[in-house]
This record gives C-alpha cells, sequence and structure tokens, in this order.
C-alpha cells in the first residue's frame, strides 16, 4: 500500500462563543484558508515543532487505525508569522493533520463521514490529553472545515452543525502580534 504524500486540515477562527462553548453555550466557528500540513515523506522537514497536542492525536490515531512506527513530519508555518502563532488553531489543525495523515495511511477515506468521525475523534482525544479545558470546536473546524455551530453535549461529546454565513458576510481577522495559548486564557477567563 502507497502512503499519502500529504494531508492537510486548516486553522480556524471563533466568530462567536469561544469561551461560553465551554460552559455549554453554542460557539460558531470558521475553517480559514491557512493549513497545516502533515506529510511522509522523509525530506519535509518540520518548520515549527510538532507539538504535544499534534504527538498524542497521532498516538491515538495509531491506536485506532493502526499504522507504522513512522510519524509524518508537520508543517504549520502557514500559522505562524515570524516564528509566532497566530491564534489559528495550529495545535487543532495540527492534531487533525496527524491523525488524518495515519487514517489515509491505512487506506481509510477522508471523504467519508464515518472516517472523518473518527479522525475528529482522535484529534479531540490527543488534544484533551495535553489541553483538557478546550471545547474541541477548534478540531471540529480543522475535520469538516466551512463554517459550523459547536455545543458540547455531556452524553454525546459533541454537537456539530454545519451553517451557511450570510453570502454579504466579509471576514477580516486581525492580529495583535502576540501569541497566546488558549489553555492559559481559559483560566484566566474562570477565575
Amino acid at each position: 500500500m502507497t502512503r499519502p504524500i500529504q494531508v492537510s486540515a486548516p486553522g480556524k477562527a471563533f466568530l462567536c462563543g469561544e469561551y461560553a462553548v465551554t460552559e455549554g453555550s453554542n460557539a460558531i466557528v470558521a475553517a480559514v484558508d491557512r493549513r497545516v500540513v502533515a506529510q511522509w515523506n522523509a525530506g519535509a522537514g518540520d518548520c515549527h515543532p510538532a507539538g504535544p497536542e499534534p504527538l498524542a492525536a497521532l498516538a491515538a490515531a495509531r491506536s485506532e487505525f493502526g499504522g507504522t512506527s513512522a510519524s509524518p513530519t508537520l508543517n504549520r508555518s502557514a500559522l505562524f508569522r515570524r516564528g509566532i502563532k497566530l491564534g489559528l488553531g495550529s495545535s487543532a489543525a495540527g492534531a487533525v493533520a496527524m491523525a488524518g495523515a495515519v487514517a489515509a495511511s491505512g487506506g481509510h477515506d477522508l471523504d467519508d463521514p464515518s472516517v472523518r468521525r473518527r479522525v475528529f475523534e482522535c484529534a479531540l482525544s490527543g488534544h484533551a490529553r495535553i489541553a483538557p479545558n478546550g471545547s474541541g470546536a477548534d478540531i471540529a473546524a480543522a475535520t469538516q472545515g466551512g463554517f459550523l455551530e459547536f455545543r458540547q453535549d455531556g452524553s454525546s461529546g459533541a454537537q456539530v452543525r454545519s451553517v451557511q454565513p450570510p453570502r454579504s458576510l466579509t471576514l477580516c481577522l486581525v492580529w495583535t502580534g502576540a501569541s497566546a495559548r488558549t489553555s492559559d486564557l481559559l483560566l484566566q477567563v474562570k477565575r
């Protein structure tokens, strides 16, 4: 079986509910046009370290889908500027790209909704091992793409629904020039 050359996952932007979603409210999150790429070819390099969340997702995906001990490289450079994270979900996109790469290398069709759900679960599980207070909305955006309504649900994990944005909507993201870790911001909000 031939391994795929690469699997990518988009970053995200929360439009509303970024912190309220962790308390049971809905959030609207959108995939952005910058992607993290997991590559199986040995010479690809890693522009930014994979980070603990993608590596934990890689382990979860190996458990779910099987696979070799070889690891894909991860290029998260599209979600960084001058070495600083842009806040577009590089850890979540990295987790999804790693889990997707393992699934695809095992011959699973990433367009199959049941396979995507399993990739989502692996990425969510791996990400939660490192950052347990996150909602998973960023993982959903990186797995499904598009605009999503997301809600945590204690019984089933998450409710995710695709939504159509108004045609007149134009998004303009502004970067503050400073990086922040979501888990740290969540602790500040809870205080």
